[in-house]
């Protein structure tokens, strides 16, 4: 008997801050059910998808889309997503918006991989295989684990986003998550003893009072030789710089300096920053339409390090083929709330393999206890996965994800 689509039902959630975002329910004609959340986004860049305000969204899949869908095999995943950009051919989904189109999407790959009767990991990697090039099922992605934050996201005293941790590859996702955890608490000792107050960031991460990028860094290095780790071997730095919270008018502000900077000067910070602490992950270091920044910046940083373009990239297909052209970037960082479809986030994945950039596969900053990107990270093998800190159930519930995956496909 051929499996189809007896109903899809969207309800309101609220996310990990406490505001609303959207959910669903996919029912199969042998009753079988799957179910989606979609994250919020704090983005404001101008390439990224639109996110609907949430009682338009839900309108649009319980009275028009929902509707059209019964009836219709998961398996057809290509058609259904192709039906769906189709309906909305903006280009950065202003009519239906991004929410709304990724909830449905993700509910018929679930489906799919129910029908088929596979872990999801399994079955978005045969999909892969199928439609844009082999890639086996051979390893787990390495984390990155997010320990303090700033700019937006955290501290306003530090101008970088995000100061991160990452372990030697040859680590197993589950001994990663066991030190990750492990200096995440040491790290808390080191700031009680200090006597430095710090609260929980939106990704889990700690929010310190502290007064300059370099107090942050400082600390993290304290807490890892704490924990007899060598940086640069067993672990290393990686830094979502996230410029755009500390530019204006053409110029850089840092707390460390007085006056602005131009892209020299801080291209001098950058590499002090990396003397000392060797980090093998640099993210948005310039501002996405600082060209003359992100050359500069692959030209020092190109054989030492990974430039991580985020905000540079943004999951849109323009500038992705005018990274690669230019070489502003060697990764491309992939968040599906940003996309559409998961065919598109597929395609975006191949096109940025096909550039040669290394990819890696990110959380939203707020998000829901969906571990749909767990899954995904692993069938397309990113090699790389943020997912925030090691704690917060909806950070905790990918890890523990990550885990189930690992042990079922690698250690078994």
């Amino acid at each position: 008997m051929n499996l189809v689509i007896k109903s899809i039902q969207a309800f309101s959630e609220y996310d990990s801050r406490g505001d609303l975002t959207i959910s669903g329910t996919l029912v199969l004609s042998n009753g079988q059910t799957v179910e989606a959340s979609i994250p919020n986004t704090l983005s404001k860049n101008k390439k990224a998808g639109v996110y609907l305000e949430n009682s338009k969204a839900l309108k649009f899949v319980n009275d028009l889309l929902a509707p059209k869908l019964v009836d219709t095999n998961p398996l057809e995943y290509k058609k259904i997503d192709r039906w769906l950009i189709q309906l909305d051919t903006s280009e950065r989904k202003e009519i239906f918006g991004v929410n709304t189109i990724l909830l449905i999407s993700e509910l018929i790959y679930r489906a799919g991989a129910v029908i088929s009767n596979q872990p999801l990991p399994t079955y978005l990697n045969k999909i892969y295989n199928e439609n844009f090039e082999p890639t086996k099922l051979v390893k787990m992605p390495t984390p990155i684990f997010s320990m303090i934050s700033g700019g937006k996201h955290g501290s306003v005293s530090l101008n970088f986003q995000e100061f991160s941790i990452l372990f030697s590859t040859q680590t197993s996702y589950e001994q990663a998550l066991v030190k990750a955890t492990s200096l995440h608490h040491e790290l808390a000792k080191v700031f009680e003893y200090r006597n430095i107050f710090s609260g929980v960031g939106n990704d889990g991460a700690y929010v310190p009072n502290l007064s300059s990028n370099y107090d942050a860094l400082e600390i993290i290095k304290e807490a890892i030789l704490r924990s007899k780790l060598k940086i640069g071997a067993d672990i290393f730095f990686a830094l979502d710089v996230a410029s755009t919270y500390f530019y204006k008018s053409g110029k850089y502000y840092l707390s460390e300096d007085v006056g602005s900077l131009d892209q020299k000067s801080l291209m001098e910070f950058y590499e002090k920053i990396f003397k000392e602490y060797r980090f093998l992950i640099l993210e948005d270091p310039f501002v996405e339409d600082d060209e003359k920044g992100w050359k500069m910046a692959m030209e020092k940083f190109g054989k030492k390090a990974y430039l991580l373009g985020d905000d540079l990239l943004s999951m849109n297909s323009k500038s992705l083929t005018k990274a690669v052209k230019s070489n502003l970037c060697s990764m491309a960082n992939i968040k599906i709330f940003q996309r559409g479809t998961i065919w598109e986030v597929l395609e975006f994945i191949a096109a940025a393999r096909k550039g040669k950039l290394k990819i890696v596969l990110s959380q939203s900053a707020i998000e829901t206890n969906d571990s749909f990107i767990a899954d995904l990270a692993v069938g397309v093998q990113v090699d790389f996965v943020k997912f925030g800190a090691p704690v917060r159930g909806e950070r905790v519930i990918k890890q523990n994800r990550m885990l189930a995956i690992e042990r079922e496909l690698f250690n078994g």
